[in-house]
């Protein structure tokens, strides 16, 4: 994943290290045959592109990227230390990385409306697969966990896609 981040983070460096060419316009001769001041002169953009960037480990707020099976493929430390309470960083098996669990583990415990946090991520696994599946798919969760997951996926209405 990182490769790709950094692939990514290259390209778009080099795109927008061409800054497109000025642009320049004829003068247009007025009915006294006199040019018009402003057409007469070259036009550069007033900000052409060559400082966008993307890179996302850079993001200030805490991010993360959820696979298929929603394990956790990519987060920056903010959302480490913040969100899943691993200040030393993420597992490194991804089968240990599933966002549940990792809510469960993590900082969320003393988060105020943690049942939304909870619901946001559900909303979007109901989308994608069975209670059954998201119930069975973490090994690592406890009795009162699944329920409480149980419970909430119920609860939720599926976001619907585009």
């Amino acid at each position: 994943m990182e490769d790709i981040v950094r692939k990514l983070g290259r390209t778009i460096e080099t795109v927008n290290d061409n800054p497109a060419p000025a642009t320049k316009r004829k003068a247009v001769a007025k009915s006294d045959n006199t040019p018009s001041p402003a057409s007469s002169a070259e036009i550069t953009p007033p900000h052409p592109a060559r400082g966008l960037r993307l890179t996302i480990e850079n993001l200030e707020h805490p991010a993360y990227l959820l696979n298929n099976r929603f394990e956790v493929e990519w987060s920056n430390a903010a959302a480490e230390a913040e969100i899943f309470g691993k200040p030393n960083g993420m597992p490194k098996d991804i089968a240990d990385r599933n966002v549940f669990s990792l809510l469960f583990g993590g900082l969320s415990q003393q988060c105020v409306d943690r049942a939304t946090l909870f619901a946001f991520h559900l909303e979007i696994a109901k989308n994608r697969m069975s209670k059954a599946n998201l119930l069975t798919m973490d090994p690592n969760l406890y009795e009162a966990q699944i329920e409480e997951l149980s419970e909430l996926y119920s609860a939720v209405e599926a976001v619907s896609s585009r």
